[in-house]
């Protein structure tokens, strides 16, 4: 029973202007003739309006539930918008081309500690940390004159003046008003940045502790037998900083009896991914002879294959004061 929609609209409509029409004219006709106003309708005729009048009334029907179907869609569509704009895990504000706020989410209402309709028609600058308000002008002046997409940094501060790290992709939105709008998706990275700077603090510890315990890092990649050296080794063996030796010049490093050594550790890695772990003896380059471990192992791409061997160098008869 479904029928193309238009059609269906306008079939309704031309069928209710014709009901109308002629019942207009039995309601002015028939009273005047009582005696014969049963007989002015034959049975099939009045058989074929019920008809009519049945099939109307279903497609009504039909519509009335089609609406009620678009109503429920909507209000589910509704309630996605409100789950994907307002509850995102970032702020999102429009603004106008003086900055200020024209439309802001939960989230980024959270984030400024601020009610959301209490920032509509506030300056966006308002919560820019003053040491940054002038970044943010230059920002914001090159969106609006060029209307390139921008991405920078700030510091934000709340209603409570608690300021906080900001990264922020700002964008023009397509023409739709009277003015021009551009659109501010705003992150907090305040747990990136603590965890940022918790990784430079250990790597700092890690480097202060390789120097102490003379310790260097090596990395051989494979096909190629590119040497990759840290610069605690190249110190540790006295070659200056970024050195990077062939794989033959490192190992001309050691005496023939600790190259044999470690010449063969290599090799099995290479072929069987077998890990070595060896004290032996090598020169540096400036034919300082030191004691050393070396400790190596395979790396394995995501296929399984050997791709690199890894390792530590450490001097363990060395100065730390060196």
């Amino acid at each position: 029973m479904k029928r193309n929609r238009e059609s269906s609209n306008l079939s309704a409509t031309a069928q209710l202007k014709a009901f109308r029409a002629e019942a207009e004219e039995i309601v002015r006709t028939v009273p005047r003739q009582p005696a014969t106003a049963p007989a002015a309708l034959a049975p099939d005729r009045i058989q074929a309006m019920l008809h009519d009048l049945q099939v109307h009334q279903i497609e009504l029907e039909l519509q009335n539930l089609e609406l009620r179907e678009a109503q429920h869609a909507l209000e589910i569509s509704r309630a996605r918008y409100f789950d994907l704009y307002d509850l995102a895990p970032v702020g999102y504000f429009m603004l106008n081309d003086n900055g200020v706020i024209v439309e802001a989410n939960l989230t980024g209402a959270k984030q400024l500690g601020v009610a959301r309709g209490q920032l509509i028609k506030r300056a966006f600058s308002r919560f820019v940390a003053s040491a940054d308000a002038d970044r943010y002008y230059v920002y914001s002046k090159q969106l609006f004159k060029t209307g390139a997409p921008q991405a920078f940094e700030l510091r934000l501060q709340g209603a409570n003046d608690a300021d906080f790290p900001a990264w922020i992709e700002a964008s023009m939105v397509p023409p739709g008003g009277s003015e021009p709008v551009c659109r501010f998706v705003v992150s907090d990275i305040t747990k990136l940045k603590t965890a940022l700077e918790g990784l430079q603090l250990s790597q700092r510890l890690v480097k202060v502790a390789s120097k102490v315990a003379q310790v260097g890092g090596w990395s051989v990649k494979l096909p190629s037998n590119e040497v990759t050296w840290s610069a605690e080794l190249s110190a540790i063996l006295d070659f200056p900083p970024g050195a990077s030796p062939s794989i033959d010049e490192a190992l001309a490093l050691y005496p023939p009896a600790s190259r044999e050594i470690i010449t063969r550790a290599l090799e099995l890695c290479i072929r069987d991914g077998l890990s070595f772990d060896h004290e032996v003896e090598s020169f540096t380059a400036k034919r300082r002879l030191i004691h050393a471990r070396t400790i190596g192992h395979a790396v394995r791409d995501e296929a399984g294959n050997i791709n690199s061997v890894e390792g530590a160098f450490q001097d363990t008869c060395g100065d730390p004061r060196r």
